[in-house]
């Protein structure tokens, strides 16, 4: 069984892989400050209580924007699993051209979703992020990762403007019968969603312009994923497909093109450098 980890800088989700079929996963919080053996502790509970046994894990891939956590990560595979995870990064068998500059400057995560787009969706696509950022990355149509966009996450931006602005309250977000609120909540609730769609409409018309004048003819498939697109779900599915999933896929893809890259066992297990 193949263990899976996204570890982005708000949330971690974990995923098994038998084969190509996910058997298990979990989300929990991103803790930058976790000790190896916090880590453990996390990750042998959440094995646990989706039924897998960290003795049927055969190997592991990381894919990791917290640059403090993946020491800590090498060390709990290498002393609990006896496992080398592969690690994520632009110097990987990808089975695409990176066109970012610098190339070692492109998120794993945001590899990963290319990877899985290209494979599951075919080419050209636009994946679409939702989480601590909302990034856009594009595959072109020869099927090349040729970048994206970052820009604020919905829930980022929400946090910032409650901290800033003393009379406004939190509110739950959710879609708002109208655009025009009659209510500070209501003003709250409109600007938030309708506006994150508006950014995410906005944006992908300029990106499919974009694709269009160097492959005329060539509609890309759009595709969102991501801690918060679960929020959205029903007004993005109209807009393109929803794939929850499509990070930890891409991360099994990758892992699957590199295996024979791996060493045949892990470096000693003192040594969690």
């Amino acid at each position: 069984m193949l263990l899976a980890l996204d570890i982005g800088n708000t949330h971690t989700v974990g995923g098994v892989y038998e084969g190509p079929e996910r058997v298990a996963e979990w989300r929990t919080v991103t803790d930058a400050a976790a000790t190896a053996d916090d880590f453990w502790l996390r990750l042998h509970g959440f094995l646990t209580e989706t039924g897998v046994a960290p003795e049927q894990l055969t190997a592991a891939v990381l894919a990791s924007v917290v640059p403090a956590l993946d020491p800590v990560v090498r060390c709990t595979c290498r002393t609990r699993l006896g496992l080398e995870p592969l690690v994520v990064t632009h110097e990987a068998d990808l089975g695409l051209t990176v066109g970012v500059r610098p190339p070692e400057a492109a998120g794993a995560d945001r590899l990963a979703n290319a990877v899985a787009a290209r494979n599951r969706y075919g080419a050209p696509a636009v994946v679409v992020d939702l989480g601590t950022a909302t990034t856009f990355d594009v595959v072109d149509a020869a099927g090349d990762y040729v970048g994206g966009i970052i820009a604020p996450g919905v829930l980022s931006s929400s946090e910032v403007l409650f901290a800033r602005a003393a009379r406004l309250a939190r509110i739950e977000l959710s879609p708002p019968e109208r655009a025009i609120g009659s209510s500070t909540p209501e003003s709250l609730r409109s600007g938030l969603y309708l506006g994150t769609l508006a950014l995410i409409d906005g944006l992908l018309e300029r990106v499919q312009s974009e694709l269009a004048t160097g492959a005329e003819g060539q509609t890309p498939t759009i595709i969102f994923t991501g801690g918060v697109t679960k929020l959205f779900a029903a007004d993005l599915a109209r807009r393109g497909t929803v794939d929850e999933h499509l990070t930890l896929e891409g991360l099994r893809l990758i892992y699957e093109r590199n295996a024979d890259r791996l060493p045949a066992a892990p470096p000693a297990a003192g040594d969690c450098r």
